[in-house]
């Protein structure tokens, strides 16, 4: 796997673990 394509998914995972955290953050 490029290490570039690597980098992407991280990226992306965090953004979208971020927004689930900040979701659960306002319901709370």
């Amino acid at each position: 796997m490029p290490a570039a394509f690597d980098d992407l998914w991280i990226g992306q995972v965090a953004s979208i673990g971020a927004g689930v955290i900040s979701q659960e953050d306002l319901e709370a």
